[in-house]
């Protein structure tokens, strides 16, 4: 199972995290959750106790870009998530590249994964522009 962990903590570390010197903590559990940013050190030991599930962090982007694209679905229903999906797939994404996890609270997150650090204004503008396409199913759809 350590083996396991350390995987899982060497992909979060190169795909995911950017930002070291601050990062976001949930507070609270269930519609009284929030986020507070902590102004210290993201260090590994608190990415371990994210991914055995005794703590819920986040991470900023590094800088002006981002080696990642979250979409942030609140809703258990999944005609959102779906609509996401079929929208990357039709564009040319391969569906092993479209990484879709229950966000343990309210919905599901659809994660795409890049090679090199992308500029944010581009990935918040290709993300507005997926999310777009859901029509009137675009509500609740965050990046």
């Amino acid at each position: 199972m350590l083996k396991q962990q350390d995987h899982i903590l060497q992909q979060i570390n190169t795909l995911i995290i950017g930002e070291r010197h601050k990062f976001i903590e949930q507070t609270g559990r269930g519609t009284s959750a929030s986020y507070i940013t902590i102004p210290s050190t993201l260090h590994d030991q608190a990415v371990r106790q994210h991914i055995e599930g005794d703590r819920t962090i986040g991470c900023f982007y590094c800088g002006k870009g981002s080696k990642f694209l979250c979409f942030d679905i609140d809703d258990k229903e999944p005609i959102k998530t779906l609509g996401i999906i079929s929208t990357l797939k039709r564009i040319g994404f391969p569906k092993e590249h479209i990484h879709v996890e229950d966000s343990g609270n309210k919905g599901y997150h659809v994660w795409l994964f890049f090679d090199d650090t992308l500029p944010i204004e581009k990935l918040v503008s290709f993300g507005k522009w997926v999310i777009s396409q859901l029509g009137e199913y675009q509500d609740g759809v965050e990046l």
